[in-house]
């Protein structure tokens, strides 16, 4: 694993009830490992992937990435932070990866569909 491994940790934590330790301290942690410019996190967030050229292990960095987002906006729900919410929602998207990866995966092989989006 290369993300923010403590993020999920912490969300979980805390979706568990697990509170005994500063809340606060741990989800501003959690959203400024999110919001750094390290590691093609600013190429997911203005792209919502990372693009291979750019970044190696683009693909493992845009699903974890992706997930941790998705902890740090069930944290913020739960915290009734809901522009912090919207915010990290967003940024979790998957749909957009998996079209991404059937369009790399349509341009190697022509005629053959790679997935269906709804």
């Amino acid at each position: 694993m290369i993300g923010h491994h403590a993020v999920s940790v912490i969300a979980d934590a805390y979706m568990k009830g697990l509170r005994n330790f500063d809340v606060d301290k741990t989800y501003t942690a959690s959203r400024k490992s999110a919001d750094t410019s390290l590691f093609g996190l600013p190429f997911f967030i203005e792209k919502g992937y990372i693009p291979l050229i750019e970044e190696s292990e683009s693909v493992s960095k845009t699903l974890e990435y992706a997930y941790n987002a998705w902890c740090i906006a069930q944290m913020a729900q739960a915290m009734g932070k809901e522009t912090d919410y919207v915010k990290y929602i967003q940024r979790a998207q998957w749909r957009l990866l998996i079209k991404c990866m059937a369009s790399a995966s349509l341009a190697h092989e022509p005629g053959r569909v790679f997935m269906e989006l709804m």
